[in-house]
């Protein structure tokens, strides 16, 4: 009973994901991999199929770091402006 109720769960988990996506992709267009919540939801998907698996803190860390650099490149020329 448990073992269905989790494919389940992880299926309804995977549908949420595709369908912000999906969403994602088509009101963005090209812009959908620079997204930060296209990641986030690509990253959802992961941890709901593998989040057991012995690679999941090194994909955590990936995820964290390319957020951390769209979000970096993003204020940097912010910064810059300002600093003069």
């Amino acid at each position: 009973m448990t073992f269905d109720f989790l494919r389940t769960r992880a299926a309804l988990h995977l549908v949420a994901c595709a369908g912000l996506l999906g969403w994602r992709a088509w009101t963005l267009r090209s812009d959908v991999w620079y997204d930060w919540v296209s990641i986030i939801a690509l990253y959802w998907s992961y941890s709901a199929v593998a989040s057991k698996s012995r690679a999941w803190p090194s994909v955590t860390t990936a995820v964290m770091g390319v957020l951390l650099g769209i979000y970096a490149a993003g204020q940097l020329p912010r910064l810059l402006g300002w600093s003069g």
